[in-house]
């Protein structure tokens, strides 16, 4: 099988680009950190399955179209489509959340979904925390598909459809805001909810026409500080 392998540069990414280069002879591997649009040669490339894995890319339909099948691994459960599912799921006080994979389509995360892996959510979860669990079950259902794949077996339907469109890039900026009229339950929801140490978002207060950022808070315990 001729392969299109997509991902960002991360730990994570190399375990699962060294698992597909372990199962398939001919693999083109291309990855990103966002920065760079996706090259000309991956647009144009012509092949058996496009495995996007936490690719930092939308795929235009043109390499799609190019593709028998293309299949997309999200962190995020039917309901976090898009930007920012981490820090929605969070926001929302959710118990349970999950990883998916499902065919890819023009529009971004609308595709059929294959599988999902839920998880528990602790009421005390922060960024970190979630990606990391998301992180390791997205890895497991990554290993699961790519076998039935490479063995030539039929992918699972997962029977459950997107609960609504994706978030945007813009939603996920306006809960990072912070307004000194909120009430301090608020605040301390929403900076627990889009804090990550290395960014590049982070809330932010918006103070006499300056942005504020909140580079560096302790979340740990953050319940019982009074503001």
């Amino acid at each position: 099988m001729k392969i299109l392998f997509l991902s960002k540069k991360t730990d994570w990414c190399e375990k699962a680009k060294q698992y597909v280069l372990q199962n398939f002879d001919e693999v083109k591997v291309y990855q990103g950190d966002g920065e760079n649009k996706l090259p000309i040669e991956a647009v144009n490339w012509e092949g058996d399955m496009i495995i996007s894995f936490l690719s930092p890319w939308v795929i235009p339909e043109k390499t799609l179209k190019n593709a028998k099948r293309a299949i997309n691994f999200h962190p995020g459960t039917p309901a976090y489509g898009g930007i920012g599912c981490y820090n929605f799921a969070i926001y929302n006080e959710e118990k349970k959340y999950g990883v998916l994979c499902h065919k890819m389509e023009k529009k971004v995360d609308s595709g059929e979904i294959i599988k999902i892996r839920y998880f528990e959510m602790s009421k005390d979860e922060t960024v970190v925390s979630l990606k990391e669990k998301s992180m390791e079950n997205i890895l497991k259902l990554f290993y699961e598909i790519v076998d039935l794949v490479s063995k030539g077996k039929d992918l699972p339907i997962a029977g459950e459809q997107w609960k609504k469109r994706p978030y945007t890039k813009k939603e996920f900026q306006e809960l990072c805001k912070i307004t000194l009229d909120m009430p301090g339950k608020e605040i301390l929801k929403r900076i627990r909810a889009t804090y990550y140490p290395s960014g590049p978002d982070y809330p932010y207060i918006k103070f006499d026409g300056k942005k504020i950022t909140l580079k560096e808070i302790e979340i740990n315990g953050m319940e019982d500080t009074t503001i």
